[in-house]
């Protein structure tokens, strides 16, 4: 394990986050999202790219990590009409996709398809940036979309993110990887 994280607002959730996921192939990316984050610290309004946004209400915060297990939500339809390929995400984590998908295009949680992201994931994000690493020191959630080599994507696909309800002060911290052979 890890050193924790030096936020008093995320401490107690990382602390929690740790017990409850073993080590993992995601590890030296999350340890990296710690050392990262807690060099950096949380951004203030001092820097020039965080000059209109004001993160104290997240400094003076603590939060809370979701266990993702039992997720259920009402299966709503958020663009009615739209003619694509959907994909669920409840909490950032990956419950379902049209059963139409075509040969060639697959959508999968990144548990599952982290072999395939292996070439990316955590390679093209900032490293210098706070909120980068934090979503780093979480990383659990999310999804890899894959598209084959020589296949054309005839509709879009439309990722309907859906926050499950009775959650107060909770980072959710997905991640989304598109590979494209």
């Amino acid at each position: 394990m890890s050193a924790g994280l030096e936020s008093s607002s995320f401490a107690k959730a990382y602390e929690v986050f740790q017990a409850a996921h073993p080590e993992t192939t995601l590890d030296t990316l999350r340890h990296s999202g710690v050392e990262s984050f807690n060099r950096l610290g949380l951004p203030t309004r001092r820097l020039e790219e965080r000059r209109y946004t004001n993160l104290k209400t997240i400094a003076n915060s603590e939060f809370k990590i979701t266990d993702n297990k039992g997720l259920s939500f009402e299966n709503t339809e958020a663009l009615p009409g739209l003619d694509a390929y959907k994909v669920t995400l409840v909490d950032g984590v990956f419950q379902s996709c049209s059963d139409d998908m075509p040969e060639g295009l697959s959508v999968l949680p990144l548990a599952q398809g982290q072999s395939l992201a292996s070439d990316t994931l955590g390679k093209l994000v900032v490293a210098e940036d706070a909120m980068t690493a934090l979503n780093s020191a979480f990383l659990e959630a999310g999804v890899v979309i894959h598209v084959a080599k020589g296949i054309a994507v005839a509709k879009p696909l439309h990722l309907d993110w859906v926050a499950s309800e009775g959650h107060e002060n909770v980072a959710l911290n997905p991640r989304i990887v598109v590979v494209l052979e």
